[in-house]
């Protein structure tokens, strides 16, 4: 019996095996634990009959037997998802039916005024979302859209009309690739921030890993966008809502929108500049206090907004629907205001920006300072515990540092004054 043959197949079916598990991984690990698994019993089963072909001098059999384990595992794969797909489309499944149930739209009442911007405030565990699946008579889904007309993240909800929050029932299923993601319940409530009154709600259920949904707002689809449009406009006009991430400039809005989320472009004036020849060192333990006494304040101004999200609400805001989010770099908490800084607003590396807000959630302004030159290797920040703000007036220093072992060593600090802009009626 000739081995060479035999051997030089049994490489190519392990070869061709082990791309189809590298692939088989792109969906997930229980995919390619499932698929992995069936390859090896292909392979011990092929080996088997191969040996027994090849004592018979039944060669080419046992050659294509060898190859083969791969194209069978593929051909059962197939099978087994075209029969399941059959199961999803034909056979009723009680937790689908039973969420379907639950499935509402409702629309309570139309905004007062027009609506110009719209905030979503998606929660870090409600993962993102499709904006419409098209839906036939047996709530199995083949398009999918993803091209919601606002988008995800406006930073400042502050200077929109109406929120849209966005919960799901099952966190957990996030952690799986998004073909495999189980059973999910989706709740979407759009509210008019200006007056805090629940304008829509809208629940629907969405299986990707059985490509199923229920809960359709229009003939044949669950359609966000047409959901979010219909809550937000007029019913007396008919108008179609305008739904941006900037306010427009209309006269008829109140000051507060007339202010742009684009931060206003300032000077500053270096007071003083000292650099070391030898690196300062700070300790962690030079700061705690100065951070207790924050932490202090700002807790006498802010309460968090909801379980599990990165925002804060005001405690003098009676709407409750004004937030900051905490994912900035800088935050100072005054007796009166609060300042959030943030090194890359907007994916600007080349600016630091300072945004003040008033005690109760007012916005005041968003501005921005040409970062000063930093030497190279450094890190370059404000540092917190010298900012004052008084008079119209804000200093604070911009250190370049480095760290070792949690220590900061300073190289170089500069004292910046800057002025504050006139809030004009």
């Amino acid at each position: 019996m000739q081995k060479i043959p035999y051997i030089a197949a049994a490489v190519i079916g392990l070869l061709l095996s082990a791309y189809s598990l590298i692939f088989a991984m792109l969906s997930g690990p229980q995919f390619a634990w499932i698929i992995g698994c069936s390859l090896l019993l292909a392979h011990i089963l092929a080996a088997i009959i191969a040996i027994k072909k090849a004592t018979n001098n039944k060669m080419v059999f046992a050659i294509v037997t060898l190859i083969s384990p791969v194209f069978i595992v593929f051909i059962g794969a197939m099978l087994f998802l075209y029969a399941e797909s059959l199961e999803n489309r034909y056979l009723p499944d009680k937790n689908f039916v039973k969420i379907c149930e639950d499935s509402e739209l409702k629309y309570f009442r139309s905004p007062k005024l027009k609506v110009s911007s719209i905030h979503l405030d998606w929660a870090p565990m409600s993962g993102s979302i499709m904006s419409k699946y098209i839906i036939d008579s047996d709530h199995m889904f083949e398009d999918v859209e993803d091209n919601l007309i606002v988008p995800d993240m406006i930073s400042d909800s502050t200077l929109s009309d109406v929120l849209v929050t966005h919960e799901i029932s099952n966190p957990d299923e996030l952690n799986q690739a998004i073909v495999n993601r189980g059973l999910i319940q989706y709740t979407l409530t759009v509210t008019d921030r200006r007056d805090g009154s629940k304008l829509a709600t809208m629940k629907y259920a969405v299986d990707h890993s059985k490509k199923r949904a229920c809960g359709n707002n229009t003939s044949n689809a669950i359609d966000l966008n047409a959901f979010i449009t219909n809550a937000t406009a007029l019913s007396d006009v008919g108008n179609s809502v305008l739904i941006s991430s900037k306010m427009q400039q209309n006269s008829t809005l109140d000051k507060e929108k007339n202010i742009s989320d684009n931060p206003i472009s300032v000077d500053f004036e270096v007071l003083e500049t000292e650099k070391y020849s030898r690196r300062r060192v700070v300790t962690n333990g030079e700061i705690d206090l100065f951070f207790k006494e924050q932490e202090q304040i700002c807790d006498s101004l802010l309460k968090p907004y909801r379980l599990g999200t990165p925002w804060m609400t005001f405690k003098k805001d009676p709407s409750g629907l004004k937030k900051i989010d905490f994912y900035t770099g800088f935050k100072f908490c005054g007796s009166n205001a609060v300042w959030m800084g943030d090194y890359v607003y907007k994916g600007d590396s080349k600016h630091f920006v300072l945004t003040k807000y008033a005690d109760n959630g007012d916005f005041n302004y968003r501005i921005r300072i040409l970062r000063p030159n930093n030497p190279i290797f450094d890190t370059a920040s404000l540092d917190e515990t010298t900012f004052h703000a008084a008079d119209g007036v804000i200093t604070f220093d911009w250190i370049n540092f480095d760290r070792d072992s949690g220590v900061i060593r300073i190289s170089q600090r500069m004292k910046i004054q800057i002025k504050e802009p006139i809030k004009r009626d």
